[in-house]
Formats: structure tokens, sequence, C-alpha cells
């Protein structure tokens, strides 16, 4: 019997541009996928955060909103009173014009007056002494320097030296006033608040007893323009 052989003289050759095509096509449109979910899901992340981040700026002014609505008609009151207790600017000049008119009232002679030099007493409070000698009878000079330590804004009496006479009574002392400049840098206002201690507002209570400052160069009222008449004129 009769063997069939049948022999390729050539091997079949794929049409390679038909198949690497189509799979970089794929590759491309994989990466571009995992690139823009990439993209996507860290703007998703951080707007998410955001929004965790200002929610919680706005639960802490909220608690803000609320705890100073409750202070309403009580520490918040003191807020004011406390710039007139230790104001921003050295006090010595407006003091010192007080201790005159004060002076006159409980019959007292100032004899000498100096204000002396500036110190700080650390990087938020600065001090100043106003030294003088006054006479008066020992009653008016107790009443006086009462009066004045009563009298916003704070001084400290740290001595005081009297001789008493036989009508009227000598004395020598140091008035130190205070004052403190406004905060460079305050806290940011998404910062939570601190609540003050019980001693803190027990002091803010305290100044209630201090009485307000009396204006000592008077008030100056405003006048209309007038005509005036030129010294040119012949």
């Amino acid at each position: 019997m009769q063997k069939l052989s049948i022999t390729f003289r050539g091997t079949i050759k794929p049409n390679i541009n038909v198949i690497i095509w189509p799979v970089i096509m794929i590759f491309i449109m994989i990466t571009l996928y995992v690139l823009f979910f990439n993209f996507t899901y860290k703007k998703i992340q951080n707007q998410f955060k955001e929004i965790k981040e200002k929610e919680k700026v706005v639960n802490i002014l909220e608690t803000k909103l609320e705890l100073l609505k409750s202070l309403q008609g009580g520490i918040l009151d003191f807020t004011d009173r406390s710039l007139l207790l230790l104001p921003t600017e050295n006090p010595s000049l407006f003091k010192s014009a007080r201790l005159n008119s004060l002076a006159d009232e409980y019959g007292i002679i100032i004899v000498s007056k100096n204000i002396g030099s500036v110190s700080t007493l650390d990087e938020h409070i600065s001090k100043s002494e106003i030294n003088f000698n006054f006479v008066g009878s020992l009653d008016s000079i107790f009443e006086f320097l009462r009066k004045l330590k009563l009298e916003a804004p704070v001084v400290t009496i740290p001595e005081i030296g009297i001789e008493v006479g036989a009508q009227v009574a000598n004395a020598s002392t140091n008035l130190n006033v205070y004052w403190s400049p406004y905060p460079e840098k305050l806290e940011e206002l998404s910062a939570p608040i601190q609540k003050l201690s019980p001693q803190e507002e027990e002091m803010l209570e305290g100044l209630a007893i201090y009485e307000d400052p009396k204006n000592t160069f008077g008030d100056i009222t405003p006048q209309e323009p007038s005509d005036r008449k030129t010294p040119f004129q012949l």
C-alpha cells in the first residue's frame, strides 16, 4: 500500500500588526484607568478630609458662641473694665493730674511730685513710679490714699512715711501705676476656648469695687465757626 506524505515548505507567519495594536490599546486604557482612579480617589479623600476639618471648626465656633452667650450679663461685662484698670499705655500723666484734683477735694497740699523711671515686670506688664510729698490732716491723708487705690487704673502703694505734727501731718509715698499693651498675636479663631478657673472668675468679679476714673482734664465742647475780622483791613 502506497503511503501519502505531505510536506509544508514554509511556516505560517501570523500578522503581528493585527495583534500588537489591540494589546497596546488595552494596556493604555488600563493605565489611564488606574491613573484616573488613583487621582479621583485621592481627590475624594482630600474632600472628605476638608469636610471633617470644617465640621470640627464649626463645632468649635458653635461651642464658643454658646459660651459667650452664657457669659453675657456676667463676666463678659468686666472686659471693658479690665482695660480701665490696666490700660494699654502709660497712665502716669493721667494719674498725676488726678492726684492734684483729689488733693483739692480732700484738703491735701502736694509739696513736691516726680514721675520716676519706667520698669518692666515681665514681657506683658510695665510699671512706673510717682513719688510725691504732701501735707494734710491725718484723717484726710488716709481718705485721700484710700480714694487713690479705689479709682481706676490700678495703683499700688508699697510704702508710706508719715510724720504727725501738732496740726498737720507730713507724708511721702511712692505710687506705682501699671499698663499692658494689647497682645501682638491672637489665637486662631478655630482654637478651642479656654474657660476661666474659679479663681480667675473671682478675680474678675472683684474688679467691681474699683470706681471709674474721672475726666481730670475736663470736656472739650466743639464750637461753631464764627466770622473773624481780618487785622489787615484798612
